[in-house]
């Protein structure tokens, strides 16, 4: 089974279980690719089967026009980066073809529901 972990970041010190369910069930044979906006602690907690996918820079235009339109509505400003993120996660997971996506916490399941 392929199975993608989406992650806000990958492999914090703080979210030990990530990296610990990830590399359990590499070694147990599931095929494991995580996806995340930030890639720390290559060091001392290695996986090979990590996927990038950084965030639009904060003064980028596209970005700049829905944090704007967020001014005005009831739309968080923190969601105004989600319309750029979109595209580049689907595109990882088009290529990936996973059988499960497994997203942890919250934020990154609204994230990816919608391509899903």
């Amino acid at each position: 089974m392929r199975i993608a972990h989406l992650c806000n970041s990958f492999s914090a010190l703080s979210e030990t279980f990530i990296y610990d369910t990830v590399t359990e069930l590499e070694r147990q044979g599931e095929d494991n690719h995580v996806i995340t906006l930030k890639r720390v602690n290559t060091d001392t907690r290695p996986f090979d089967k990590v996927h990038e996918v950084p965030l639009t820079w904060k003064w980028h235009p596209r970005r700049l026009w829905h944090r704007l339109g967020a001014a005005f509505s009831d739309v968080d400003a923190y969601a105004s980066y989600w319309p750029q993120l979109r595209p580049r996660l689907e595109a990882v997971l088009r290529a990936l073809l996973p059988d499960v996506i497994h997203a942890h916490f919250g934020p990154m399941g609204v994230i990816v529901r919608p391509i899903a």
